[in-house]
């Protein structure tokens, strides 16, 4: 059956064959080669997801820590107490009292719209959810109210909880997220910047 092949292509038959054995190893090796980077890819990403996921837990931790214990009337006692347009009011206190404006029905108006109820910061709140951990509820503005800019500072100091322009942050804050802020521009006079301001916040009260 091999006497009519020649010894060279049988020489290279042989070589082949002996290949052969070789070859599955070595595919073997690359196919555990693969499985090893595979392997070693999942387990990078497991340990990235722990390492993010432990510093999540602590930054968690760090915040639960950080507005526990905090006042359930907070807005009640310092929010919806600012005097808004303060300036103003001064303004017109003082022209009121004075005997040459005391008839100006139009002053007065103005003057008991800044002060009473359809100008003071007054909040709606929602229904309570609870987690595990935490409790919180939507707080929705009343009604639109008047503002100038040092308004706004002082408002964002209390909520946000960062000191803008001097204005101090009360203790015990709960977490105030806002969910919607809008400041319209109102055409007053040239000397004032005056905002209708509308806004809604997600207060959050640790357990």
């Amino acid at each position: 059956m091999f006497a009519n092949i020649p010894q060279a292509r049988i020489l290279l038959y042989l070589v082949i064959i002996g290949l052969v054995p070789t070859c599955l190893v070595l595919l073997q090796l690359w196919q555990h080669s693969h499985t090893l980077e595979t392997l070693d890819e999942r387990i990078t990403r497991i340990n990235e997801k722990n390492a993010l996921m432990s510093t999540k837990q602590s930054t968690n931790i760090a915040v639960i820590e950080h507005f526990r214990g905090t006042d359930n009337f907070y807005l009640d006692k310092y929010v919806e107490k600012i005097q808004l347009l303060e300036p103003e009011v001064e303004g017109l206190q003082r022209l009121i009292n004075n005997k040459k404006f005391a008839d100006d029905e139009e002053l007065r108006k103005r003057y008991e719209q800044l002060v009473g109820p359809s100008n003071t910061l007054m909040f709606n709140e929602g229904a309570v959810v609870r987690y595990p951990l935490f409790r919180e509820v939507i707080e929705t503005q009343v009604r639109p109210v008047e503002v100038n800019l040092r308004d706004t500072e002082h408002l964002l100091t209390l909520i946000e909880g960062i000191s803008l322009d001097g204005f101090s942050v009360p203790e015990k804050r709960p977490q105030l997220i806002i969910l919607d802020f809008r400041l319209d521009k109102k055409p007053v006079n040239e000397d004032n910047d005056v905002f209708t301001l509308n806004m809604r916040l997600l207060k959050r009260e640790y357990l």
